[in-house]
Formats: structure tokens, sequence, C-alpha cells
């Protein structure tokens, strides 16, 4: 099974769902608000500093992840 890759909106469906269960994981191990801790607001993953990637495999989400270009 391929896995296809698609840059998508981060503040919209799929990608922003996808970020909010991130947000909400990230509450459940340590909290949202750490110190020093990474950021994952769509805002983020928005070009031009930033991309969002979601990967569908036969239809489904399969992956996705974010990166930006200035930390």
């Amino acid at each position: 099974m391929a896995v296809v890759f698609r840059p998508c909106d981060p503040a919209a469906p799929p990608a922003s769902d996808l970020i909010a269960e991130l947000l909400a994981e990230y509450d459940v191990v340590a909290g949202r608000h750490l110190t020093g801790g990474p950021s994952a607001m769509p805002a983020d993953f928005s070009p031009p500093g930033g991309v969002y990637l979601v990967g569908f495999a036969d239809g489904e989400q399969a992956a996705c992840g974010g990166g930006v270009k200035d930390l």
C-alpha cells in the first residue's frame, strides 16, 4: 500500500483536525503550555514559513506532519 503525501491547509480539515488531536495528546502527556516546548498551531505550519503534509493510503488519512523554516 502506497502512501501519497499532499500539502494541506493547516487551518482546514483534515489537517486542522489532526493538529487538534495532536494538541489534545500534548495535554494528556505533558500539558499544552510547556516551557520551551514546541508550538503546534495551524499558523505555525502555514506558508510561507511552514508546510503541513497529510499522507493518504487508499483514500484514508494514514500519516501527517508539519514543518517550519524558522524556529
